[in-house]
């Protein structure tokens, strides 16, 4: 038996003269249910099985743009701190450098388990696309859980004292785990910058330097921003990573596959 989802929307829009109650209804992905061809969907575990009206749809689009509003202002009175939302931070003793301003690009590296793999990539070469000599002083912050967080401390120390602008970031959110949450707290921690940026790189840590990953490359940033103009949508999706325009963030594929990698 199929199972169903039902998801109800209610929402007194002032431009709607009445509550309207909008279900979109869900059902099991059967490619991802079977394991032989999940990997070709592993991020749709299930469909939408009905297709909503023009009416449901413009509902949906007012409750998204309400909420994004609600988030801006929100963000516009969030003050310094180790703690946003559900999730709290671990920073290292250095203090962050006062001197970095809103036009600083951070790059936030998500990583866990791979301690020594990295300790052992940076300290060989410059390959890696966000090694910290590549970012021309950029800030770097690599994410970690919070366990993890003394094992990538040690294995990692001589590189941060080596290089300034690089920072190691510990987050915890409770119950929550996996890569959707590590890639949660990256975007919470990137609101708890004092410099308050503008726009912020997630990169994979596998990712090595090309010319297509290099992100200070003009003809990289020209891409981005072209594009953000041409399409006029704050988030890009160029099928090896999704660039956001404003408080958000540029993710780029595994493998050391690469990828344009600036965020604009």
């Amino acid at each position: 038996m199929v199972s169903q989802i039902h998801i109800f929307m209610k929402d007194s829009l002032k431009n709607w003269s009445s509550k309207i109650e909008v279900p979109i209804r869900l059902e099991r992905n059967d490619s991802w249910i079977n394991p032989n061809t999940r990997l070709s969907c592993k991020y749709s575990p299930v469909v939408v099985s009905k297709k909503p009206t023009d009416d449901e749809i413009k509902v949906m689009q007012e409750v998204l743009k309400n909420r994004i509003n609600i988030c801006k202002e929100l963000a516009k009175k969030r003050k310094q701190s180790d703690q946003v939302g559900w999730f709290s931070f671990i920073r290292g003793s250095r203090s962050h450098e006062p001197s970095l301003k809103s036009d600083n690009v951070p790059v936030i590296v998500i990583s866990g388990g791979s301690a020594k793999k990295l300790a052992a990539e940076l300290s060989k070469d410059y390959s890696l696309a966000w090694h910290p000599m590549n970012l021309r002083n950029e800030p770097l912050y690599l994410l970690v859980h919070s366990l993890d967080y003394d094992s990538y401390a040690s294995a990692l120390n001589e590189m941060i004292w080596q290089f300034r602008n690089m920072h190691l970031i510990g987050w915890n959110g409770g119950a929550m785990a996996g890569f959707g949450a590590a890639r949660a707290a990256a975007l919470a921690f990137a609101d708890t910058l004092p410099y308050r940026p503008k726009r912020i790189l997630m990169v994979d840590q596998d990712v090595v330097q090309t010319e297509d990953t290099r992100h200070t490359s003009p003809t990289v940033q020209n891409a981005i921003k072209r594009a953000h103009k041409e399409t006029k949508k704050r988030s890009l999706d160029s099928g090896s990573a999704i660039q956001h325009e404003g408080n958000s963030r540029n993710i780029p594929s595994k493998n050391q596959r690469p990828i344009p990698e600036q965020a604009i």
